[in-house]
């Protein structure tokens, strides 16, 4: 005897239709995280160097106030001169999250366009976006070790302002970017698969 609370749709295709999309949610929201973690670690990157010359100059500066200002209220928070490293770690941590997050969501597609044909089409400009990001963020690590205490760039005409801002700047833009870009590509494959669902529930 037939049910007769409603008609549901195949098993196969309810998978495909929830699999993909709540991966998806999952995945924007460490991406969202990521950014902000992003231009965080910039701001408190600034923030320490803005202490330091602050320190040296007993004051007499002329500071990025809001970024010496975010660094010395988490600097009264946790233990002291850890602010920027928690910066870095917290930048790092979101942006594993984020990376495994849209895997999960890769695997979850790649799935779905098995079961309903279509392939998973990707914009050049986001595969480069991801390529300068992960670029950029390495070189920011390295400069950060060249620049700490004991580095070889320590003290000299690369461990200052005019080199260092824009680097940190240009990071967190960067991570930016391409969360920004790999949302919109996660939400246009995602629709499209659900999309094919629906038709197919409807033939």
């Amino acid at each position: 005897m037939e049910s007769t609370t409603g008609h549901r749709p195949p098993g196969p295709v309810t998978g495909t239709r929830r699999g993909p999309w709540l991966a998806a949610r999952l995945a924007t929201i460490a991406l969202v995280v990521s950014a902000i973690a992003g231009v965080l670690r910039a701001i408190l990157a600034m923030g320490h160097y803005e202490h330091r010359i602050d320190v040296v100059a007993h004051g007499n500066t002329d500071p990025v106030l809001p970024a010496l200002m975010a660094y010395e209220l988490l600097d009264h928070v946790l233990p002291r001169g850890m602010a920027s490293t928690a910066g870095e770690q917290l930048s790092l941590l979101a942006s594993l999250v984020a990376a495994a997050a849209f895997i999960i969501w890769l695997h979850q597609a790649r799935r779905a366009a098995g079961r309903l044909g279509g392939a998973l089409e990707w914009a050049p400009g986001w595969w480069a976006s991801v390529l300068i990001t992960v670029l950029l963020n390495g070189l920011i690590r390295l400069y950060g070790v060249a620049t700490s205490d004991g580095g070889v760039l320590e003290k000299t005409a690369l461990d200052m302002r005019i080199v260092a801002y824009p680097l940190w700047t240009a990071g967190a833009v960067a991570i930016v970017v391409t969360a920004y870009l790999t949302v919109r590509v996660m939400r246009r494959i995602t629709e499209a698969q659900r999309s094919r669902s629906r038709q197919g529930r409807t033939t």
